[in-house]
Parts: C-alpha cells; structure tokens; sequence
C-alpha cells in the first residue's frame, strides 16, 4: 500500500484524530506489534479478511473464514456452535 492510498482512507474516518494516527504510525512499538501479528496470522495460514480464530478461553481455537458478504451471520453462527458444544 502506498501512502496517498493510506492517507485517503484515513480521510473517510470522522472520528479519527488525524495528527494522532500519523504520529502513531511512526512509534517502532507499534510497528513491531503490527510485524508481530502480521507473522502470527500467516502462521496461522490466514491470507485474506477478515478472518478470525475462535474459540472456548483455554481450548483449541479454530481458524473461521468465510465469505462474510455471502453469508453475514457466519461469525454468528460458529461462536452459537460454539456455545452449544459446551
């Protein structure tokens, strides 16, 4: 991603503190934490979004990814899954 495209997103963010989000992006802590869960993810063998790893605190999570504009209450529907099994 380049930089201009970077910036024109955050432009479409009302809320956002603009100053604070540049400043931010510069913080090597930030950039680490972002390089840190970048590798997790792909270790994880995710390669798109959204994705997400689900599951019950202390057990196995499971790797959930789907096509969320083909079926919106997919995330729902595997956490309600989850629920039942336990």
């Amino acid at each position: 991603m380049n930089e201009a495209y970077l910036q024109g997103l955050a432009k479409q963010i009302p809320a956002l503190n603009h100053t604070k989000w540049m400043s931010a992006r510069n913080e090597s802590a930030l950039s680490s934490q972002v390089e840190a869960e970048g590798q997790q993810a792909a270790s994880a063998g995710f390669n798109g979004t959204p994705s997400f790893l689900i599951g019950k605190t202390g057990g196995a999570a499971q790797k959930l990814e789907k096509n969320f504009a083909e079926r919106p209450h997919a995330l729902n529907e595997a956490i309600e899954k989850l629920l039942k099994e336990g």
